[in-house]
């Protein structure tokens, strides 16, 4: 063991010796440290990776944006200076011959210029994720000073079209994780995600349905949704109407409801109240119109998961 803890200090101070007497360049550099074939996840359905050449993400190559919806070009330049450092101003392009479809896209990464092809801003979208993906920070500094990625030839398309995700957002949940929750959506190319309130919906019309200090509210809905929009996310609610009446787990022994409106209790099954007692008409009409309160907070999205 103590010689191989030797051999690896000599060669690390090789390495070093080496740096300060000569200057290597982002390529080199970029050969030596970054991954043979980076991942990108999902795989996509092509691929053409050349990794002896890399490109700087700052502006000095010049990006071309073909897309028949209008503000692609847009949307990429404001992305590309949060991801990659550096600002650039895209050109738009002819999208005559961009891949067809919702989500399809064609990229292209070269010495002479970067490309991107798609018919929709979906498409769009999912090409800058991919570079994303791709790219490392530039070699040789001490901080980021700019992006790297390699020379690269990608065509991809969903291969199905409603790819969703689900989460529960628990009272112990914090919004900052469920934003997190839904920029990885966004990165892995989902479109859809659920999320289940567990008593954490502030509801104006039935208050007593959930926790008083419930981090589910209408303004941070309103944001959370217009992140997921600008990442080509649609927000699911899901509400439990066929049990987990407590909106709580019940393992927690506890009760959203009947923990701090004994009132309540025709609403759920008798014992230990956990389900719905939907022969009772007055737990219908509530929640009916507590479907309907939460899902005008999502933005009225096309779909309502009952749990």
């Amino acid at each position: 063991m103590k010689r191989i803890i030797v051999g690896s200090s000599c060669a690390v101070l090789a390495v070093l010796a080496g740096c300060t007497t000569s200057s290597v360049s982002d390529e080199e550099l970029a050969r030596q440290k970054a991954p043979i074939r980076p991942l990108v996840c999902p795989a996509p359905k092509t691929m053409a990776l050349e990794t002896a050449t890399w490109v700087k993400l700052d502006g000095s190559v010049p990006v071309s944006v073909s897309c028949r919806e209008a503000g692609a070009a847009d949307w990429v330049a404001r992305h590309w200076k949060s991801w990659f450092e550096k600002p650039v101003v895209p050109r738009a392009a002819n999208a005559s011959a961009s891949p067809q479809g919702e989500g399809a896209y064609r990229l292209v990464v070269a010495t002479n210029g970067i490309t991107i092809a798609a018919e929709r801003l979906s498409g769009v979208r999912y090409a800058l994720q991919t570079l994303r993906q791709l790219a490392v920070a530039g070699r040789g500094t001490l901080t980021v000073d700019h992006y790297i990625a390699p020379c690269v030839t990608v065509e991809d398309r969903p291969a199905v079209s409603w790819r969703g995700l689900h989460f529960c957002w628990f009272p112990e949940t914090t919004v900052q994780e469920v934003e997190r929750f839904i920029r990885l959506a966004g990165a892995l190319k989902f479109n859809y995600v659920v999320l289940e309130t567990w008593g954490t919906f502030r509801s104006d019309l039935f208050p007593w349905l959930g926790w008083k200090d419930g981090a589910m509210t209408k303004p941070e809905l309103r944001r959370l949704r217009g992140i997921a929009e600008d990442l080509g996310v649609t927000l699911i609610p899901q509400v439990n109407v066929f049990g987990h009446a407590s909106f709580s787990r019940g393992c927690t022994g506890k009760h959203a409801t009947l923990d701090f409106g004994r009132a309540y209790q025709p609403l759920f099954e008798p014992l230990m109240g956990w389900n719905w007692c939907l022969t009772n008409p007055e737990a219908k009409r509530v929640l009916k119109a507590y479907v309907a309160e939460i899902h005008e907070a999502f933005g009225n999205p096309p779909y309502v998961h009952l749990g």
